[in-house]
């Protein structure tokens, strides 16, 4: 949803002449997202840009021979970064990417901004950060055009990446998963008990991880679930949430 206010303030700024809007699209979304993506074209009278490198981020992580996780997750610079490198240093110069970062995600800036940078003739800016700081929510926002935010943001997801199933969420999103979309968290399940069947080193790794007492070990999603069911319940509120840093690469 960011990128789509920050969208906004760059063409209520500058206009849609010269504009692209770019979306890298890893063939594992929700089908609600595509619907959001119209409703912008529509409001904007303007298409996007929609990229697939044609894999998906499993088929990525089978072919990298890893079950990818918070820490190592392959998929966002093979289906996002790579892809929007190669059309941006295609793209005529000079050129300002802008990216939908929010102002309270600073800390995240630096290294996109440097990546692209590198190349001759970019500049990189953050709309959310230009004066005034718009501090209304982005949902809210959103609704003020008449447009519904995507539905995981109202499952309670705080991204929406890979119809909820993102490599990188901690263990609440997981269990939001298991609640919202029970046929697809199975898949990813069992998917990783695959993976690690095959022995080591695959054996000691799993989507997510336990930090208990300041030692790590991998939570596989069976374990998960199946200790959602001996307490009865799938709310993520009575498990400890991992933080997790988003893979959205979001750039107009």
């Amino acid at each position: 949803m960011q990128s789509a206010v920050c969208a906004q303030r760059v063409i209520d700024r500058y206009g849609t002449d010269d504009l692209e809007l770019f979306f890298a699209d890893t063939l594992a979304e929700d089908a609600d997202l595509y619907r959001f993506l119209d409703d912008l074209e529509r409001r904007w009278g303007l298409p996007l840009t929609r990229h697939t490198e044609g894999r998906t981020p499993l088929q990525v992580a089978e072919d990298e021979h890893i079950i990818p996780n918070q820490k190592i997750a392959p998929c966002t610079h093979r289906l996002k970064i790579e892809p929007f490198l190669a059309h941006l240093k295609a793209a005529p110069k000079p050129a300002t990417v802008y990216l939908g970062m929010a102002f309270w995600e600073q800390h995240r800036m630096a290294t996109p901004k440097a990546r692209y940078e590198a190349l001759p003739g970019v500049t990189v800016d953050y709309p959310s950060l230009w004066k005034p700081v718009d501090y209304t929510p982005p949902a809210e926002t959103i609704r003020s055009w008449g447009i519904e935010p995507p539905r995981q943001y109202a499952e309670g997801y705080q991204h929406g990446n890979c119809a909820g199933a993102c490599v990188k969420q901690g263990k609440g999103d997981w269990l939001r998963l298991l609640r919202w979309k029970p046929a697809l968290f199975h898949r990813y399940e069992e998917w990783e008990q695959g993976m690690r069947a095959k022995g080591p080193p695959f054996d000691g790794y799993a989507f997510c991880r336990d930090e208990t007492g300041g030692v790590t070990r991998p939570v596989t999603l069976r374990e998960l679930r199946e200790t959602a069911a001996t307490r009865r319940e799938v709310q993520p509120s009575l498990f400890d949430l991992d933080d997790a840093e988003g893979c959205l690469q979001c750039s107009i």
